[in-house]
């Protein structure tokens, strides 16, 4: 299994200064969320090769992971970005999984 890109090209909307502020925490926290899966990848792998879990699990796991931390992603909103500036890759994947 690999790790699948995560970010967006999508314009931001809202003021322009926020647009600007929100661009740049944008970019700082898909680096964080891309890590933040990249590192479920590999301790899911880890349980694979150890017996602990299989790959369909494995599959299922991160199917869910990329499509929440996507759901994150594609957020539009330059507000949302701001008020989620200090979030965590897992609380971004968390609040995805709730969009």
């Amino acid at each position: 299994m690999s790790d699948q890109m995560i970010g967006t090209s999508a314009t931001l909307t809202g003021s322009p200064k926020q647009i600007a502020w929100a661009e740049t925490i944008r970019r700082e926290r898909l680096g964080d969320l891309s890590q933040t899966v990249a590192q479920a990848l590999a301790v899911g792998e880890q349980q694979v090769a150890a017996g602990q879990a299989t790959t369909e699990q494995l599959t299922v796991a991160m199917a869910g992971i990329y499509a929440a931390a996507d759901a994150a992603a594609r957020q539009t909103s330059a507000a949302w970005w701001i008020d989620n500036r200090t979030a965590s890759g897992q609380y971004l994947i968390q609040l995805g999984s709730r969009l």
